[in-house]
């Protein structure tokens, strides 16, 4: 779906770490077949409230679904909210899956990194222009239901709030993708954060883009425990 401007390596083999060993049997001492490997790089504030780091897809999103949860408990007491954390959703969606056979929900939020196509090389793939600054992203096309777009939509008009639109024809590329189909359909809803240089260890998002996405979440996941049933919205 997205054109990646980073030359990314498909065969393992290719990439050499320095770890300082000796010889073959040195770094098997170190290290064995298999063990993961990351860049190790702390997170760092830049200017205009913009933050550089290596993870913000998806820590940023489990910790917006972990902030909305916090607010929800005091704004909304009487509707039952399920935040989870899912694992393996770069290679098939898996944790998505599991979540889906183990709870019979009523709809579902999710929240992840979105490109934003605001920097030198970006391609704008995603149909228009995704900028950093400018609020959410909520996904509209296949995997993601009117009623719960509409009512993002309305939230957002009603408390003043910048949204941005992208056009997902084929789905969203995330776990909503598989909430939505995997064990029967189940309204969903994709938001997204603005993410420069995805996949790479300097990802860069907006502090306000973040704070913008937990509010426009908590205030919606209280229309819909008002309107009682995604139907009424």
């Amino acid at each position: 779906m997205y054109d990646w401007t980073v030359t990314q390596l498909t065969d393992p083999s290719e990439v050499r770490i320095d770890i300082g060993a000796e010889d073959r049997a040195d770094a098997r001492n170190c290290v064995t077949v298999g063990d993961p490997v990351t860049v190790a790089a702390e997170p760092t504030e830049l200017t205009n409230g913009r933050i550089a780091a290596r993870c913000h897809d998806n820590r940023t999103g489990a910790y917006i679904v972990a902030e909305v949860i916090r607010r929800v408990a005091r704004t909304t007491p009487d509707t039952t909210v399920l935040g989870v954390s899912t694992v393996q959703e770069e290679i098939g969606r898996r944790g998505a899956s599991m979540i889906s056979a183990e709870y019979d929900v009523d709809a579902v939020l999710v929240v992840d990194a979105g490109v934003a196509t605001d920097s030198p090389k970006a391609s704008p793939s995603v149909g228009n222009r995704i900028t950093l600054g400018s609020g959410p992203i909520v996904a509209r096309g296949g995997g993601t239901h009117h009623r719960l777009v509409a009512a993002a939509r309305s939230v957002a008009d009603a408390t003043d709030r910048s949204i941005q639109f992208q056009a997902t024809p084929d789905g969203t590329g995330t776990d909503a993708d598989a909430f939505a189909t995997e064990h029967g359909p189940v309204p969903t809803l994709h938001l997204g954060f603005p993410t420069r240089n995805l996949h790479t260890t300097v990802e860069v998002v907006d502090a306000g883009d973040v704070e913008a996405t937990i509010g426009l979440l908590t205030d919606l996941l209280s229309r819909i425990g008002d309107a009682g049933t995604i139907d009424r919205l």
